[in-house]
């Protein structure tokens, strides 16, 4: 997995720099002794290259009639002596910084197995190689604290500004303020929407207000001891005179070549050469812009979005739909708010979820209660008497026997009826 920027490889430089020095020692009859590298030996002399400085040293050839003794650096030691402050970073780091790392420590493993060191390489060996697995397999470690893959793709923005700033800072405590300045050009330009971001422009703030100090002070002394070269120069003999301008312009030379190689590798600020007035001032130019710019951010809103954005995250979390809101006021307060703006779609959506899940349940309650019968109404009770009733008498005719009778009644007249007729036709027949 590679996603850090030119930064965080810079890192790499502060795990695994080291300066190997190998070192013979040539202790003299007189006492004193000489450190350096023995080059060629004869049977009369032996013939040292010692280092004077950092970037200078001098071949001395020494009588072996005044030499005591020679104690020799061991081949082990000399391999050991870069390898020896190797350690893991304070934050994890690519795959290719644990291979540069794993290497040497693996070929003194296997050039000095009985090395009284070897023990020590392949422990630290260990460690790079297990933390490498787990890199590999896309965690992060930020401190102590490691990041699974799935944390790290959700917060890679996050965690990239705060391996960028958590490196800013170890350049400050260290000193080293250009490095500072440099770094955070970077972090500004990549990673101006970071909760950490505020950090990182207070530290700058300090930092240039540093160096603005520091620049004075030197401008101060390099006039003074400007003044006096001038005197030694006007007071020297002509071969001094010449070594002395000769030294001067070595000296000034090195600053110039740190702003010609400033601008060719298109970084805003050089190495600080304080033997150079040149280099000064023009890192001094640099000093005031951005103080300004960077007065004008109000550290205040920006830490303030920050807040509201870890506040909308937790209400996320929370189910709480006031996430939507809590993020659109951590964007109106600071524009660039990066954890803000990618978790508004989170929040929209459990607002949405939410608010559908409710219609539902209306929904559903709605139906349940057309469902439910509704229960009768009780009618009033009546009272009953029961007291015995003593039945009506029924009319006659209502009677069995009343009934009788008129169909009795009714016979005898239709009979009667019927010989009156018989009779009468009989009489007409007999007046006829």
């Amino acid at each position: 997995m590679s996603f850090a920027p030119a930064i965080f490889r810079i890192s790499a430089v502060a795990v695994f720099a080291c300066t190997a020095a190998f070192a013979d020692t040539i202790t003299l009859k007189t006492g004193e002794k000489l450190e350096g590298k023995i080059i060629k030996e004869t049977a009369t002399d032996i013939t040292v290259d010692v280092k004077v400085s950092a970037s200078i040293s001098d071949e001395q050839v020494i009588p072996k009639a005044n030499v005591e003794k020679i104690d020799k650096e061991q081949p082990d030691e000399v391999a050991w002596l870069p390898l020896k402050n190797l350690k893991l970073a304070a934050n994890s780091l690519q795959p290719a910084q644990y291979d540069a790392a794993m290497r040497p420590l693996q070929g003194f493993v296997n050039d000095f197995p009985q090395s009284p060191h070897t023990p020590e390489a392949s422990k630290l060996l260990a460690e790079f190689a297990g933390e490498k697995a787990r890199v590999d397999a896309g965690e992060v470690r930020l401190g102590q604290k490691w990041l699974t893959a799935e944390e790290v793709g959700k917060e890679r923005y996050q965690i990239q500004a705060q391996i960028a700033i958590q490196y800013l800072r170890s350049q400050r405590a260290a000193g080293d303020l250009i490095g500072v300045l440099n770094s955070f050009e970077l972090i500004d330009k990549n990673f101006s929407g970071a909760q950490t971001f505020p950090d990182a422009v207070e530290t700058v703030r300090e930092t240039l207000t540093t160096l603005k100090a520091g620049i004075d002070r030197a401008q101060q002394n390099f006039q003074t001891k400007k003044a006096e070269f001038d005197a030694g120069v006007a007071n020297s003999a002509p071969i001094q005179k010449a070594e002395l301008l000769a030294a001067r312009q070595r000296e000034l030379a090195v600053g110039e070549a740190a702003l010609a190689a400033a601008d060719k590798a298109k970084v805003k600020w050089p190495a600080l050469v304080i033997a150079s007035d040149k280099n000064m001032e023009a890192i001094e130019k640099k000093i005031q812009p951005d103080l300004q710019r960077l007065a004008a951010v109000d550290v205040a809103k920006l830490r303030q979005g920050a807040q509201l954005a870890e506040q909308g995250r937790k209400q996320i979390e929370e189910k709480n739909p006031e996430a939507v809101d809590t993020l659109a006021k951590a964007i109106s307060v600071s524009s660039k708010n990066e954890l803000a703006r990618r978790l508004q779609p989170e929040a929209v959506a459990v607002k949405t979820a939410l608010a559908a899940a409710a219609q539902v349940a209306t929904q559903q309650a709605a139906v349940a209660a057309r469902a439910t019968p509704i229960p009768a109404t009780p009618r009033p009770r009546v009272a009953v008497d029961t007291t015995p009733q003593v039945e009506a008498e029924k009319p006659f005719f209502l009677t069995i026997g009343g009934i009788i009778t008129i169909v009795v009644f009714l016979a005898v007249a239709l009979a009667g009826w019927a010989v009156y007729n018989k009779l009468r036709h009989r009489a007409n027949d007999i007046l006829e």
